[in-house]
C-alpha cells in the first residue's frame, strides 16, 4: 500500500457522513499545513451482512469502496480545491489498514459518531484500534465540529511523563496553524479510599511544586520556538476524564499522549489507550488529537527539538 504523496494527512473513509466530515477536517489541515490527503478505503472480503453475502463478491466490494473514495474526493476538493489528493481501496481490517497507511503520513484523520453505548462498542472499534496502532497522531472528529466555528484555543493535555514534551509540540504546531492560543493543562486525583491513609493538602502542594515545575520548564523551552503562539499552564486537582470534556465544547482541538512504545509494535499488537483517552474519543465535543510515544507524524526537524528539550530537561 503506497501514496503518491509525500507525508500526507490519511484520512479513513466508510460511505458515511462522519467520514465526509472526517474528509473535510483532512482537507482543511493539510491546507494550512501545506500538504496532501491521503484517502483510505477499507472493504472487507467478506459481506457484513450474511443476507447479502451471495450478492457481493470480493470485487463487488472493491468497487463500492471506489464509490466511496470518489465520494470523498469530491468533498475533499469542495473544501480544499488546491491540496493534492490521492486514494486507495484496500481488502483488509480497517484498523490495520489506517495504521499501516499512517507510517507514511504525518497524521490520521477519522470521523466519530454519536451514538449509544451500546453502539459504541461497535462504532468505537476502528478508532480505538487505529490508535492503539498508529505511529503517528490520530485525530478524532466528532459531529459537532464546524470548519466555521473556531474558538482560537488548544488545549495541551499533559501528565509530566517522557510524553508530554512530544504532545506540547504537537499542540504547539496545530495553534500555530490555525492562529490560536495554548492552554496547557494538568490535572490529578486522588481516590477518596486513600484520603484517610495522608494528608491531601500537603500532597497537592507538593505536586503543585514537582509536577507543575516540570511542564512549566518544559513548555518555557518549547513556546520560543512558536512566538506567534501564546500559551499558558493551568493545574488542577480534578478528575482528567471528566474535566477534559467538559472543557472540550469551547476549544478548537484537544491534543494528548498515549503511552507505550510503536516502533516494534505497531501494526502487530494493538496498545488500548487509557481510560481518559478513551473518554474523550467518546464524549468530546471538539476534534481529539492522540498522539504516540515516540511521535512519528511530525517532521524530523521537529523530532530533534523533542528529543533535545527532553535531554535537557533529563540534565536540569
Amino acid at each position: 500500500m503506497r501514496t503518491i504523496l509525500e507525508r500526507p494527512v490519511v484520512v479513513g473513509v466508510d460511505g458515511s457522513q462522519d467520514a465526509i466530515r472526517a474528509v473535510e477536517f483532512a482537507a482543511l489541515e493539510a491546507e494550512r499545513l501545506g500538504c496532501g490527503v491521503w484517502i483510505v478505503a477499507a472493504v472487507h472480503e467478506i459481506a457484513a451482512y450474511p443476507s447479502v453475502a451471495p450478492l457481493l463478491t470480493g470485487e463487488s466490494m472493491i468497487d463500492v469502496g471506489r464509490g466511496i473514495v470518489a465520494d470523498a474526493s469530491r468533498a475533499a476538493e469542495g473544501r480544499a480545491p488546491t491540496v493534492p489528493l490521492d486514494a486507495s481501496v484496500v481488502v483488509g481490517a480497517a484498523s490495520t489498514i489506517l495504521a499501516e497507511a499512517g507510517r507514511q503520513g504525518r497524521m490520521i484523520v477519522l470521523g466519530h459518531r454519536d451514538t449509544d453505548l451500546l453502539e459504541h462498542v461497535f462504532t468505537g472499534s476502528t478508532t480505538i484500534g487505529v490508535v492503539g496502532r498508529a505511529t503517528c497522531p490520530v485525530v478524532s472528529v466528532p459531529a459537532s465540529w464546524s470548519r466555521d466555528r473556531t474558538h482560537g484555543r488548544v488545549i495541551a493535555a499533559v501528565d509530566g511523563s517522557t510524553i508530554a514534551p512530544a504532545v506540547l509540540t504537537c499542540a504547539l504546531e496545530a495553534a500555530e496553524a490555525h492562529d490560536a492560543d495554548v492552554t496547557v493543562l494538568h490535572y490529578w486525583d486522588v481516590n477518596e479510599l486513600y484520603s484517610p491513609f495522608g494528608d491531601i493538602k500537603a500532597a497537592q502542594r507538593e505536586w503543585e511544586t514537582t509536577a507543575g515545575s516540570r511542564i512549566k520548564t518544559l513548555l518555557d523551552q518549547l513556546t520560543p520556538r512558536y512566538p506567534g503562539v501564546r500559551a499558558r499552564l493551568e493545574l488542577e486537582y480534578a478528575r482528567p476524564a471528566d474535566a477534559l470534556v467538559r472543557r472540550s465544547g469551547d476549544v478548537d482541538r484537544i491534543v494528548m499522549g498515549r503511552h507505550g512504545g510503536t516502533s516494534l509494535l505497531a501494526g502487530i499488537i494493538a496498545l488500548a489507550p487509557g481510560g481518559v483517552a478513551r473518554a474523550l474519543l467518546q464524549h468530546a465535543r471538539c476534534p481529539v488529537e492522540v498522539v504516540p510515544s515516540p511521535v512519528v507524524g511530525v517532521s524530523p526537524e521537529t523530532m530533534d527539538e523533542v528529543a533535545a528539550v527532553e535531554a535537557a530537561d533529563a540534565a536540569g
